[in-house]
C-alpha cells in the first residue's frame, strides 16, 4: 500500500514531535511532501525549512513568502463581500478572523496537495498533516472510501462549528476535493455559506459532496508553542460514520 504524508503552513514543534512522525513514516513507507512559509511563528532553532529535509527527507518541498502572497490577492475586496456580526465572539477569535487566516491555511493545504500530484505517483492513501501533531495512540491510516478525519468537532456557536482540520486521510480523488477548499473560499462568501472559522468552512465545503466522513476515535494533542492542547478523543457522532448531504434547495 502506498500512502503519501502531506504537511503544509508553519513549521512547527519539530524538536518534540519530529521522531515520533518519522517512525510512523518510516513504519508506513510512505513518501512525504511539504509546502510551507518560508517564515514562521515559532522561536525554536528546529522549526525550519532545513532540519525538516534532513529529518524527513521529503520527496518534493516548496517554500512561500507568506507577505508576497499577501499582496498580490484583493483582501480588501474579499473582505468586503463578508456579511458577519463578529460582536458575540471572543476577542481572539475577532482578530484571527481579521487577519483572514483561513485564507493562508487553506492555501498550503491545496499547494501540497497540488505538489503530491505533479509527482505522478499512484497512491493507495493521501494524508493531509502538520508537523506539530503528537499521535498519543500512534497513527495507522486504513484504505477505504470514506474521508477521514479524527473525532469530535469544534464549536463557536450553535451556527459555526466544523470537524477539526488538524489531520485527513483518504484515497487521491477525495483528498483531492478536500484539499480544493481554497479555491471555493470566494464562492462560499458570495452564497453567503463562509463564515472566518477554519473548522466551519471546511464542514461547508464537505457538505456540498455526496460522500460518507469517517470519524474515527483518536486522541491527538498539538503543541503550538503556546502551551495549548487539542484533546480529539471525544467523538460528537458517537462511534461509526457520519455523512454530509448537500443541503435541500
Amino acid at each position: 500500500m502506498k500512502i503519501a504524508f502531506m504537511y503544509s503552513g508553519y513549521i512547527r514543534n519539530l524538536k518534540e514531535f519530529a521522531d515520533q512522525h518519522k517512525e510512523i513514516i518510516d513504519d508506513l513507507n510512505a513518501d512525504v511532501f511539504g509546502s510551507f512559509w518560508s517564515s514562521t511563528d515559532s522561536e525554536e532553532e528546529h522549526d525550519n525549512i532545513e532540519y525538516f529535509r534532513k529529518k524527513f527527507d521529503p520527496v518534493a518541498i516548496e517554500v512561500d513568502d507568506i507577505e508576497s502572497l499577501k499582496e498580490s490577492v484583493c483582501f480588501d475586496d474579499v473582505k468586503g463581500d463578508i456579511k458577519l456580526d463578529i460582536s458575540s465572539f471572543r476577542e481572539d477569535w475577532v482578530s484571527r478572523f481579521a487577519n483572514f487566516t483561513s485564507f493562508f491555511m487553506w492555501y498550503k493545504v491545496w499547494r501540497v496537495n497540488a505538489l503530491r500530484c505533479e509527482y505522478k505517483e499512484k497512491y493507495d492513501i493521501v494524508v493531509r498533516i502538520r508537523t506539530d501533531l503528537d499521535f498519543k495512540r500512534g497513527f495507522n491510516p486504513e484504505k477505504n472510501d470514506f474521508i477521514n478525519i479524527p473525532s469530535g468537532f469544534v464549536f463557536i456557536n450553535p451556527d459555526i462549528f466544523g470537524p477539526h482540520d488538524i489531520l485527513a486521510y483518504g484515497k487521491p480523488s477525495l483528498m483531492n476535493y478536500y484539499c480544493s477548499l481554497f479555491q471555493s473560499i470566494h464562492h462560499y462568501i458570495k452564497t453567503n455559506e463562509f463564515v472566518l472559522q477554519p473548522e466551519n468552512l471546511l464542514r461547508v465545503h464537505l457538505s456540498q459532496k455526496d460522500f460518507v466522513v469517517r470519524m474515527w476515535e483518536d486522541e491527538i494533542g498539538i503543541g503550538l508553542n503556546r502551551g495549548s492542547n487539542v484533546d480529539t478523543g471525544f467523538n460528537y457522532f458517537l462511534h461509526g460514520t457520519t455523512s454530509w448531504k448537500r443541503p435541500a434547495k
